[in-house]
């Protein structure tokens, strides 16, 4: 799905200059020319390139910008009154590091970040040394997903970040288990960034609406004649890969229900005015989108406070991409009940 883009890596002494040439995307904004600075090494930055094309810059500022990933995971703890600090921490689809680079500096005790792409693994451990953590990340190669070499109970907090969309769909409910497998008892599983499948616009793969609604075949016919993110060469698994195909509220909690399981955005509330909480601070948006943000901000409010929750749907089921925070509940010993 990605077109050919040419970089160029300048080295500067103190710093690298990077220029990226040719259709790309960098916060979700197609770009023809992007330029930027880096303090990584010439070696880390044409692994990157080399793994992530016409996404390098954007995989830069997952780290470099704040308000990519960092400031929006913080405000996800915060919200469901989860702490980081001192935790061990299990980060699924790690991909590059950013996101288990991000957990370390932010206090976690120690963090092992996961991923089936070898190439992923292997740059995050030298992107880890580059930034001064790898005492306290870990990457490990997943060989026979969804199994992870860990004991049961082993990680306070699970997070699987902009991640379910890309497993397919028949996998996912297996992914789940394991990863609540690992989660210590009073332990957080987080499942972040994930588009929602019954959301009427696929903004993920190829920004077309109607898109999640239709069977897969129409879908990347459509897709190929109106998407320029997508070209015939896409089948239909490349696009499932890509997360053409969202996750519901419903799919990520049924593999896990039971005694144990403890729904926080059931019993918190409050997802709509989290989910816009960052929506609306994205800068660069006309005066009409953001308009029409705050129009939905207030019609699923609405929606939220009149009939999700006396129905008991938590308002993240009916929102663009889903924010799940589940919690294994703690059991009494049979010492403790006597």
């Amino acid at each position: 799905m990605d077109t050919p883009v040419a970089i160029a890596i300048e080295d500067c002494g103190d710093y690298r200059h990077v220029r990226i040439s040719g259709p790309h995307y960098v916060l979700g904004q197609r770009r023809e020319l992007s330029e930027f600075d880096s303090r990584y090494s010439q070696e880390l930055l044409e692994k990157l390139a080399q793994l992530k094309g016409g996404h390098l810059w954007d995989e830069i500022q997952r780290l470099d910008n704040p308000d990519y990933i960092e400031r929006p995971l913080v405000f996800m703890f915060d919200h469901f009154g989860v702490a980081v600090a001192g935790a061990e921490v299990l980060d699924c689809g790690s991909g590059a590091g950013a996101s288990s680079i991000l957990l370390a500096r932010h206090g976690a005790a120690h963090v092992c970040g996961v991923d089936v792409v070898a190439g992923c693994v292997d740059v995050a451990r030298q992107r880890a040394v580059e930034e001064g953590c790898a005492d306290r990340v870990t990457f490990v190669h997943l060989e026979d997903p969804p199994h992870v070499p860990r004991a049961d109970g082993s990680f306070d907090i699970v997070l699987a970040n902009a991640l379910l969309e890309h497993i397919l769909p028949p996998a996912r409910a297996a992914h789940l288990r394991e990863w609540w497998r690992l989660l210590r008892p009073g332990g957080h599983l987080f499942i972040r960034e994930t588009p929602n499948r019954f959301w009427p616009r696929d903004g993920h793969t190829t920004g077309l609406w109607w898109v999640p609604y239709m069977p897969l075949p129409l879908a990347r016919r459509y897709a190929i004649r109106r998407s320029p993110r997508v070209t015939a060469a896409d089948s239909i698994e490349d696009l499932l890969v890509a997360g053409i195909r969202g996750a519901s509220y419903g799919e990520i909690v049924r593999p896990l229900r039971g005694p144990e399981l403890i729904e926080w955005n059931r019993l918190r509330g409050g997802d709509v005015e989290a989910y816009f909480h960052f929506s609306l601070a994205q800068p660069g948006e006309g005066k009409a989108r953001r308009a029409a943000k705050v129009l939905l901000r207030t019609a699923l409010g609405t929606v939220e406070r009149l009939w999700l929750k006396p129905l008991g749907i938590p308002a993240c089921a009916v929102l663009p991409y889903l924010t799940v925070c589940l919690q294994k509940r703690k059991t009494e010993s049979k010492a403790q009940k006597s």
